[in-house]
């Protein structure tokens, strides 16, 4: 009660020192963690701020327009609209089981009424995304949807100075950031590297990110594995810099951050040819394994073989994937993202007043 009547308060002072200036944005607050939506939400934030927007994580003002990852109440969402609010789902992908594929229609009620209903723009994070939502929900309720590609911040996220490595200068490393709450993120990479380690020894794999699926621990004590379980922003920058390959499984990736922030810091990236791994990194095709020709690929479809043999010839020819990566580095940048979305927003708000 004392929440809403504070959160009512600042709004009214809000809707004051705001009416007839720039447009406001309401942008929920996410807190920051590794990979996931919260750190491409936090850049989108200071970069709208930047081109002279207002964004606001207050509910109750006034907004012109909301950027609304994923789910929002759809009560809430109806009272916004009824207000003249422009309402920008921003899509990434959908609950459905691993296993098997099925999609789970109760755990993704919110946006699929979003989607289907109220939403004014669709932002997909890809094309793949686009697809995904498509082969489960159908098309939107409107006709204005748009693909817009994550971006992370190039400062942060470089190329480091690693030449290809050698015994001497402590051999291969290897790293994966994210939140690994799979089995299929770590078990494939793990069977892949074991059998590497049988033929040699010079490499070694840092996993940065929570690791929290059942039965983890089995597969986490291996001689060439370190873990970090937490890590700031500029570690894992840090971690990034000083390695030499970025190695990532998972199933239908969207558009995913850790992958961003690899290819911002030139690291070529070895994984699986699935979700949106093509779009985002396929200046290096041959370092994804190919997978079954389908929307929605399942567990099984992740052969440790195949991954095995993307990583042995990034190994072999190391400098030809470094330097594709290095000459792509800077589609990765923040601000290309930001941008396509205040020209969205924008060119929407042309077609109604702002709110007085």
């Amino acid at each position: 009660m004392w929440k809403e009547l504070a959160l009512r308060m600042l709004a009214g002072v809000e809707n004051l020192t705001h009416r007839g200036q720039s447009p406001v944005v309401f942008v929920p607050r996410l807190n920051l963690g590794v990979g996931g939506p919260r750190t491409f939400m936090a850049l989108l934030v200071e970069g709208l701020r930047k081109r002279g927007m207002r964004v606001t994580s207050n509910r109750m003002v006034r907004a012109d327009a909301a950027i609304i990852p994923i789910s929002a109440p759809p009560g809430m969402i109806r009272e916004w609209k009824s207000r003249g609010t422009l309402i920008v789902q921003r899509l990434d992908g959908l609950f459905y089981d691993a296993s098997n594929g099925v999609y789970n229609a109760h755990r993704n009620h919110d946006a699929a009424v979003l989607y289907k209903e109220l939403a004014d723009v669709v932002v997909f994070q890809s094309r793949y995304s686009q697809s995904q939502c498509s082969w489960f929900m159908g098309e939107p309720g409107t006709v204005w949807q748009t693909v817009i590609l994550n971006g992370t911040d190039p400062a942060r996220f470089s190329p480091g100075d690693r030449q290809c490595p050698s015994v001497n200068t402590g051999g291969w490393k290897m790293v994966s950031t994210g939140n690994f709450r799979d089995a299929s993120m770590v078990v494939p990479v793990v069977q892949a590297l074991d059998q590497l380690w049988l033929e040699r020894q010079d490499f070694r794999w840092t996993m940065i990110g929570p690791v929290s699926f059942s039965g983890h621990a089995a597969w986490m004590s291996r001689p060439y594995l370190a873990h970090m379980a937490d890590a700031s922003r500029a570690e894992i920058a840090a971690a990034l810099k000083g390695s030499d390959l970025f190695v990532y499984a998972f199933l239908n990736p969207n558009c995913p951050n850790s992958v961003i922030e690899a290819g911002a810091a030139a690291l070529p990236v070895v994984g699986f040819g699935s979700g949106a791994m093509q779009e985002l990194c396929g200046y290096n095709s041959e370092l994804l394994a190919s997978m079954p020709d389908r929307v929605i690929h399942v567990e099984s479809d992740l052969d440790p073989q195949k991954l095995l043999a993307c990583i042995r010839l990034c190994l072999a020819e190391y400098t030809v994937f470094r330097a594709r990566a290095m000459a792509q580095r800077e589609a990765f940048g923040i601000d290309r993202a930001v941008d396509a979305y205040a020209e969205t927003i924008q060119n929407r708000l042309l077609s109604r007043p702002l709110l007085s």
